[in-house]
C-alpha cells in the first residue's frame, strides 16, 4: 500500500486507506481528518449530548403527545379553523382555494418534499398591523422549508425577534 493511498486519522492515530474517510471539499486532500469510524463515534457522542441540553429536552417534552398537548392542539386547530372561516369573505372562490390545497398535496406526493399553502398576507394579526384574507389571490405554494423561512422573516420584521 502506497503512502498516497493512506492517511492517518487525527483522532485514533491509525493509518487507514483513503476510502475509509468521508469526503470534504474544503480539505487539501479532499477528505475529512477523522476516519469514518471515529467520525461516527464523534457524531454519536455529540448527538447524545445534544439530546441532553435543557432547551432540547424542553422542546421534546413540549412535543410529547400528552393529554394536555392533545387538548391544546385540538383547541388550536379549532381556533385556526374559525379564524380561516372569518377571514374568508362570501365572494371568495372556495373551489379555487380547495384546488390550491390539493395542488400542494399533489406536489408533496410527486416530489417527496413537503409543500404547504402560504398566505402572502398573513391571516393572523401582528400587533396592530394588517390581517390578510383567505382568498385564492392571497395564497401561494411553498416548500415547508421556504414556508418556515417566510414566517421567520415576518416575525423578525414585525417583532424584532
Amino acid at each position: 500500500v502506497k503512502d498516497n493511498e493512506t492517511k492517518i486519522c487525527v483522532m485514533c492515530g491509525t493509518r487507514k486507506l483513503r476510502r475509509e474517510y468521508y469526503k470534504q471539499k474544503r480539505a487539501k486532500d479532499g477528505l475529512q481528518s477523522y476516519c469514518k469510524l471515529c467520525k461516527k463515534k464523534a457524531d454519536s457522542k455529540y448527538n447524545k449530548a445534544y439530546e441532553q441540553r435543557p432547551q432540547r429536552k424542553l422542546k421534546m417534552k413540549q412535543r410529547e403527545r400528552t393529554p394536555q398537548r392533545i387538548q391544546y392542539l385540538k383547541q388550536w386547530h379549532k381556533m385556526r379553523d374559525k379564524h380561516i372561516q372569518s377571514a374568508t369573505p362570501p365572494w371568495a372562490n372556495k373551489q379555487a382555494i380547495e384546488d390550491i390545497y390539493k395542488k400542494a398535496d399533489q406536489l408533496t406526493l410527486e416530489t417527496g418534499v413537503v409543500h404547504e399553502v402560504h398566505h402572502i398576507y398573513p391571516l393572523f394579526q401582528f400587533r396592530h398591523l394588517f390581517m390578510g384574507l383567505h382568498v385564492e389571490s392571497n395564497l401561494t405554494i411553498l416548500t415547508q422549508h421556504e414556508h418556515t423561512e417566510e414566517h421567520k422573516k415576518l416575525r423578525k420584521k414585525h417583532t424584532g425577534n
